[in-house]
């Protein structure tokens, strides 16, 4: 995991990655009676933000790469994170991330670990600690995972939310999709990830890519006379600049080296903007700029919707919907 606490392999892997790393050096710890000061680290504290930081509304979250939008998650083991570290931000996660159920659930989330319910059994300030809102910041970016996300406003699930990514096409249980996003509207999505599709042993060897779910295809980026985004470390998006502010949060990256170089795309200038201007809940701005080596015969700008997008007016031209169930 890189200094910024950003788990690449998607939300739904960091309970089996700064969940699990927590629990390493709680373990260590207490036999020692002293934790030497290894949760003051920056990067630890950094590691504990990450579900707090990708969660969209209710237990819904980003889900790039293989994490699923809605994970199976153990809010008491992050309850503790939060407590060792003094972040209020992420013990209030936890508990709204709990809900109504029990202090402890012994079936949900477990992820085959006996210690993290039972961790929760016999924690009574746990059970007893009331519900709480979801935190929600405005705002966040992960210079090192390349991943940004914001929301119209703080604290609530009103208005607009977009998360971004820049990246490469080489990270854990990658997806080729450097330079999509996920945009949701009032807690509910419109622009999807579509995830990823039951493992099978294809998962998990070179011909990964010819699973529909890891194609770039089927994510939210341009396609040039049907070349598609390539596989590894060199294809990635170059010169990115994440900006955070008031009024706006943008992610500025080209995309040129995600492509091979038989898609001819010489740069791809690619701007997305939450802009929180004006009234009303803003607006998202997605701008594509790019210089291609020959003149192509088709370009494709992809967008998954999450539901069957209905024309409200005549259009000279349109991008390809494609609609996927999240």
């Amino acid at each position: 995991m890189p200094k910024d606490g950003g788990c690449d392999e998607g939300i739904n892997y960091w309970w089996r990655a700064g969940g699990s790393l927590f629990e390493c050096l709680e373990t260590l710890a207490s036999p020692c009676g002293d934790d030497y000061g290894v949760f003051e680290i920056q990067k630890i504290r950094a590691i504990a933000r990450y579900p707090v930081i990708t969660h969209i509304a209710d237990g819904w979250h980003v889900n790039f790469a293989d994490g699923s939008p809605k994970p199976a998650a153990t809010p008491h083991l992050l309850c503790r994170f939060g407590r060792r570290i003094g972040d209020q931000e992420v013990v209030r996660y936890a508990r709204a991330l709990r809900g109504d159920q029990a202090a402890a659930n012994l079936l949900a989330g477990t992820s085959g670990s006996i210690p993290r319910p039972l961790s929760a059994i016999f924690d009574t300030s746990w059970s007893d600690e009331p519900l709480c809102a979801f935190p929600m910041p405005a705002q966040a970016w992960l210079a090192a995972t390349g991943v940004l996300t914001a929301r119209s406003r703080a604290g609530t699930v009103a208005g607009l939310f977009l998360a971004a990514k820049a990246g490469h096409n080489a990270e854990s249980h990658n997806h080729n999709d450097v330079g999509s996003f996920i945009v949701a509207l009032d807690g509910r999505p419109l622009l999807i990830d579509v995830g990823v599709s039951v493992y099978t042993r294809q998962t998990f060897v070179p011909q990964r890519y010819e699973i529909w779910t890891m194609q770039s295809s089927w994510h939210n980026v341009p396609e040039v006379d049907g070349v598609q985004q390539a596989a590894g470390r060199e294809h990635a998006a170059r010169r990115v600049q994440g900006l955070l502010g008031p009024g706006a949060a943008e992610l500025t990256m080209d995309l040129a080296g995600a492509y091979p170089a038989e898609a001819g795309i010489r740069s791809w200038r690619r701007t997305i903007r939450l802009d929180r201007g004006g009234t009303g809940d803003g607006t998202i701005l997605v701008e594509d700029a790019w210089e291609i080596n020959h003149s192509p015969e088709r370009i494709v700008v992809h967008l998954i919707t999450a539901r069957e997008p209905c024309p409200v007016c005549p259009a000279a031209w349109a991008w390809p919907l494609m609609t996927a169930a999240w």
